[in-house]
């Protein structure tokens, strides 16, 4: 039995439409980092006075010393965010280790004034979001900072580096969350409860995916594929 024309056209646009049913993408922190642009390809840069105050975007994107790459505001030295982008672990200063580029951490570090470290990434889909979020002390003295997890301002996930070796991580909870194209994840990165800005050197590591959940649309115009393939398919079978 052959297939006609029709059925082969119609079959090849529910194939075109196949994707569009089962799109997921996936994010790191660390591997999405750029110095080509402050905002680029869904990521933020920048500072905020405080856990809830608005994003001021970073204008300064340099490689600071040999592969160690920056974002901070031109003239300022801190806050900014760093990553290393070789394969060994890189000191900076006395004290700050940057992890190696595999490690997928980004370095932050708060200011002076308690200004917060701030990366910021809109979601490129709807569906549901997982992601996987860990902190970690990356002073040979010891970060003492609070960091936190918002999804589009509700935040997700607070603590406190405390110290030489001190970590944190957070998981979305299971079945991952609901989240709208647009909405911001975003870590923001202060000078903790100690009120000084000395040795706050701290790394973050944000991945994760979205898998999307499709438009109604998006069903309807492939269950009326479905419905036109399987009349061509009866006619043919007359």
């Amino acid at each position: 039995m052959h297939t006609s024309s029709s059925v082969r056209s119609v079959l090849g646009a529910g194939l075109l439409l196949a994707p569009v049913l089962a799109q997921a993408a996936a994010f790191s922190f660390g591997d999405d980092w750029s110095l080509s642009a402050n905002p680029q390809n869904g990521y933020s840069y920048g500072h905020a006075a405080n856990t809830t105050g608005p994003l001021t975007l970073f204008d300064q994107g340099f490689e600071s010393q040999a592969n160690v790459e920056q974002w901070r505001t031109l003239g300022v030295l801190f806050p900014l965010i760093a990553k290393n982008t070789s394969g060994s672990d890189i000191g900076s200063g006395t004290t700050v280790v940057i992890p190696a580029a595999s490690s997928r951490y980004l370095l932050t570090h708060p200011s002076d004034s308690g200004r917060y470290s701030v990366i910021s990434y809109a979601l490129p889909l709807t569906g549901t979001l997982a992601f996987n979020a860990d902190f970690a002390s990356q002073d040979t003295a010891g970060a003492t900072t609070d960091v936190h997890v918002f999804l589009s301002g509700t935040e997700l996930f607070s603590g406190n580096i405390s110290g030489i070796g001190s970590t944190l991580s957070y998981a979305t909870p299971g079945g991952g969350l609901a989240v709208t194209a647009g909405d911001t994840l975003e870590v923001r990165v202060g000078f903790g409860a100690n009120g000084n800005y000395f040795n706050d050197s701290t790394g973050v590591k944000m991945e994760g995916s979205i898998s999307a959940v499709p438009e109604p649309a998006d069903y309807a115009a492939f269950a009326g594929l479905a419905l036109v393939a399987f009349g061509a398919w009866r006619r043919c079978r007359r």
